[in-house]
């Protein structure tokens, strides 16, 4: 029986360490900082894998950091990737794949990095991005519009505003907001991601730069950070966006002795990066009239300028926020929000191909529950497709092999009690394209002495699949050449490339198709 529904957000943290109680939402308690060997510090973005948290911080020249954030009291440095040639100047993150670009949007300038496995990064080929970078959860990657939903490591390009003056772009739902500096603030209705459609746009002289911003939860007001505000002029400007080809002003906030950066809105709060103020928290319940609620000073500087607080992520599904100091590294908070906490789904991601939809999740919870149940919506009709007993309360993937190409599935985690309720995640849609590249479980699992992978080709190409071990080192390449199109399989027959047998343990099977990469596990029992 379903009884509640908590709301959910891609790409978010699991809370493993309890934190003081505050009195009002917006409240900030700091809990630690994990100072960097840089004084270069960008931006920030989280994720959870493998009921881990990280928070994945940009180096302006050089790459970026993974920070280990599962107890938030004691961050550690989960891996350093700033030796990799290329700037980390802006992040985001989706499923396990870091998105990173240089800030100046001129030539290929974007990396992927895939850390499925932290100890073995991936690395793409360079592709080209604008200044910053945004992220749909659904699967796009802006600001020229990419399909990042079946070869992520390879991002198809569909549209570009054709301008080239893209600054930065937030995109919630069907809407994609581009800010674009001197050129203003455009609003795109992005329902059809091949097809944006321009919806208005804003050039009110007051702003001097269109530099960022959110729309409020509503949507019916949008917040725009202006990065070269002088006092008297507004850092940021608060719009009504209901007709988006008249916008109206009806709010704004203006520090004099400081310049705004980035700005996200979750709920009735708006957090700030805030540069030399540093972090700051607003209620925004009232959009024409936002009250501060709390602040705290990461920089020792002062002034209108652009050093300090760089970046903020408060997309944990929790309370705690992250925000990034240039000079003084990752800062971890916990803001007191209205978040019910005896079981909440704090991460759900789907996505087509593996050899069907993969969904994978995690949670908070202060009881233990038996398990959970996967349900799948096509149309009017959900089924329970993890079968007639919940799966374990360990678990935290699901695949789903039973979908057909071509078509649209919604999916719902629901955590099972022990007297029967049931409390739901959100539920999230997965495309599943007509031609995909699909990897599958290997069979048997565990296996001994043999096992067989099968995969399926879009259209025929040539294909290589290696074998490695939980450190990252290869043990076997098993295939290496052209295949046709549709489902081949390949038989490992538990030896290294020299032939000779190898040890129990955990594997890793990885297929490479061009520049896209798909990965699963195997256990071999003797």
């Amino acid at each position: 029986m379903r009884t509640h529904r908590y709301p959910l957000l891609l790409s978010i943290a699991l809370i493993t360490a309890a934190v003081p109680s505050r009195s009002a939402p917006g409240d900030i308690t700091f809990l630690s900082r994990f100072l960097l060997p840089s004084s270069q510090i960008t931006d920030v973005w989280g994720y959870s894998a493998g009921g881990r948290n990280y928070a994945v911080v940009g180096e302006e020249l050089t790459g970026v950091y993974v920070i280990d954030v599962t107890n938030p009291l004691v961050p550690t440095m989960a891996k350093n990737l700033t030796a990799l040639g290329f700037a980390g100047f802006d992040v985001k993150v989706w499923d396990h794949y870091i998105y990173v670009c240089n800030g100046s949007g001129n030539g290929t300038t974007s990396r992927v990095i895939d850390v499925a496995d932290l100890t073995n990064p991936i690395i793409s080929a360079p592709f080209q991005s604008a200044h910053n970078l945004a992220v749909d959860p659904t699967g796009y990657l802006g600001l020229r519009f990419y399909d990042i939903r079946t070869t992520p490591m390879n991002p198809a390009q569909l549209w570009s505003d054709g301008t080239g003056d893209a600054h930065d772009a937030s995109v919630v739902g069907d809407r994609l907001f581009d800010f674009r500096g001197v050129f203003g603030t455009s609003i795109w209705d992005i329902s059809n991601r091949s097809t944006p459609v321009l919806l208005g746009e804003n050039r009110d002289p007051d702003v001097s730069y269109h530099h960022s911003g959110y729309p409020t939860s509503d949507g019916r007001h949008l917040f725009i950070c202006d990065e070269q505000a002088k006092s008297p002029k507004p850092d940021i400007t608060v719009w009504n966006i209901e007709n988006p080809d008249t916008m109206i002003k009806v709010g704004s906030i203006e520090d004099p002795d400081a310049t705004a950066h980035n700005l996200y809105i979750v709920d009735d709060l708006a957090f700030v990066s805030y540069y030399s103020a540093g972090f700051r928290v607003y209620d925004v319940s009232d959009p024409a009239s936002p009250v501060l609620v709390d602040e705290y000073d990461t920089s020792g500087f002062s002034g209108e300028n652009f050093t300090g607080c760089f970046g903020v992520y408060p997309f944990t599904g929790s309370t705690l926020v992250y925000a990034t100091d240039q000079v003084n590294g990752l800062y971890v908070f916990s803001v007191e929000r209205d978040i019910p906490v005896p079981v909440a789904f704090t991460a759900f991601f789907a996505r087509a191909g593996f050899g069907g939809v993969v969904l994978e999740w995690d949670v908070f919870a202060d009881e233990a529950f038996p398990g959970f149940r996967v349900y799948r919506r096509t149309g009017s009709r959900e089924v329970v497709i993890s079968g007639d007993s919940p799966l374990s309360g360990l678990e935290r993937s699901y695949v789903d092999t039973g979908v057909t190409p071509g078509t649209r599935y919604e999916y719902t985690i629901a955590a099972v009690h022990t007297d029967g309720n049931e409390i739901l995640s959100q539920t999230v849609t997965v495309d599943v394209p007509v031609g995909m590249n699909r990897l599958f479980q290997n069979h048997p699992n565990p296996f001994n002495p043999s096992t067989t992978i099968s995969f399926e080709l879009a259209a025929p190409g040539r294909v290589r699949m290696d074998v490695f071990d939980t450190l990252g080192r290869r043990v076997r390449t098993i295939i290496d050449g052209v295949h046709p199109a549709g489902v081949s399989s390949v038989v490992w027959d538990g030896a290294d490339q020299s032939g000779r047998p190898v040890v129990s343990g955990l594997y890793f099977y990885r297929l490479t198709i061009g520049n896209a990469t798909l990965t699963r596990r195997m256990v071999l029992l003797k």
